[in-house]
């Protein structure tokens, strides 16, 4: 499990290492907030046991100076089945993250984002598993308007061993507020 842990800070740390080449300009201090949908598949651990994507909805607020932000993001899924018969899941909790966003071109930008997550996942059986480890996420993003825009992310979750837990990916919709309000005449 170490070098699972290794090889994908080491590759995280590389697109990091990648974003110096791509500098997103003086851009000053932005609050942004946002909402989005996301979907949930989470990885098998033992074959009998599978997992229904759990869909959701989140809620997003940061802060972001010249490219760089640091984003809260707490959300929440609707219950999902199992290949067990009457045992139901969903998801809910919160994640603060480091994300890089390159400059626009075109009114598209790409992110890159690391972080620690805490989620629950609760059962159909009234138990509550707790989950802590590591996301890592690579994105897209549209400027709709100055201030508005919208962003499709893919999510790796690593969650720590200790919780017995599976790992997990996430896709997520988000329309983000604030921030950054990019070049004028877009």
């Amino acid at each position: 499990m170490k070098v699972k842990r290794l090889s994908q800070m080491l590759f995280f740390t590389l697109l990091m290492s990648a974003t110096t080449m791509s500098f997103a300009a003086r851009q000053g201090v932005d609050f942004f907030y946002g909402i989005g949908l996301n979907a949930t598949y989470i990885d098998q651990t033992a074959p009998q046991t599978e997992y229904d994507v759990a869909g959701g909805g989140e809620f997003i607020a940061g802060f972001e100076e010249d490219g760089w932000a640091l984003e809260y993001i707490a959300y929440h899924t609707i219950e999902a089945e199992t290949s067990i018969v009457n045992l139901e899941y969903k998801l809910k909790g919160s994640a603060t993250s480091l994300s890089y966003r390159t400059a626009e071109s075109g009114g598209i930008y790409y992110k890159f984002r690391y972080g620690e997550f805490d989620t629950d996942a609760l059962w159909s059986t009234n138990t509550t598993t707790a989950i802590d480890g590591q996301s890592y996420g690579l994105g897209i993003g549209f400027r709709l308007e100055k201030e508005k825009r919208i962003e499709l992310e893919y999510t790796f979750v690593s969650a720590d061993s200790s919780s017995g837990f599976p790992d997990a990916h996430m896709l997520s919709l988000r329309y983000l507020f604030g921030g950054n309000p990019g070049r004028v005449g877009l």
